[in-house]
């Protein structure tokens, strides 16, 4: 999955940014949210498969009282760790990531140590695998923080302000055509705003809930806003207005 690749370094943000900056509102609000159900399917995936391949390997355990309590712990942490991943891919908090890398310092410990407690070759056999299925599952996790990050700075450092910017050029091009007493311009940008700021908040809603129902009322508003400057742009009459109402379809046209 290329959106998870660690080429994808946090320092390529510069690079990136201006690849961003050059592609439209509607656009950049469907890319970011793509990114965020990118980061759930990629834990949904690995942890399907890591959880499933150690799970099977633990029921294979030797059943003595010391091999089963270190294999007990080390699945007990497992759950636990699940929890926290599932819980930042949720939430995209830090204190989640920070809570699963401490979790998963206990279990690399656990492993080693109970590396040295087996004596049976296939049991350590198996204790290879779960080592080595364990590592797979971190390093995804630390892709999917990579990730996220990399989404939280597309809302905050390209999203948001591009939206401020379009509504204040909105509400300038009103102040224009106001004075030049065109009054059906200012209709026009009065619906562009209103459905403007509605796509907004849906965007907002859709992102940070990850609730893909409002992508259709994200869609329906920004259909409107382009149906009210579509219409706008034959009601202009002055070069100033003209010249505002280009940079208005630089900003939102996809």
């Amino acid at each position: 999955m290329s959106a998870i690749n660690e080429s994808n370094e946090i320092n390529e943000a510069g690079p990136k940014a201006g690849f961003l900056n050059s592609i439209k509102v509607k656009t950049k609000v469907f890319m970011g949210f793509a990114a965020i159900l990118v980061v759930l399917a990629a834990v949904a995936g690995m942890g399907y498969s890591s959880l499933v391949t150690i799970n099977h390997e633990m029921e294979l355990y030797s059943h003595e009282i010391e091999e089963s309590e270190a294999a007990a712990s080390v699945e007990s942490h497992f759950f636990e760790l699940e929890i926290f991943v599932r819980e930042f891919a949720a939430t995209s908090n830090m204190e989640d990531a920070k809570k699963v890398r401490e979790i998963a310092g206990k279990l690399r410990t656990e492993i080693a140590d109970a590396t040295k407690l087996f004596k049976n070759p296939e049991q350590l056999e198996r204790l290879a695998n779960i080592s080595k299925d364990f590592e797979i599952y971190v390093k995804d996790f630390e892709k999917v923080v990579k990730l996220d990050v990399e989404f939280e700075k597309l809302i905050h450092e390209v999203l948001d302000p591009v939206g401020d910017l379009f509504i204040h050029n909105l509400d300038k091009m009103l102040e224009e055509v106001v004075q030049e007493g065109n009054s059906d311009a200012a209709v026009y940008i009065g619906v562009a705003r209103e459905h403007g700021l509605k796509a907004e908040v849906y965007a907002n809603i859709m992102i940070g809930r990850k609730d893909d129902s409002y992508s259709q009322k994200v869609h329906h508003e920004f259909d409107e806003v382009h149906a009210a400057l579509k219409a706008l742009g034959p009601a202009l009459k002055t070069d100033a207005e003209k010249q505002l109402f280009a940079t208005l379809n630089e900003e939102f046209e996809t």
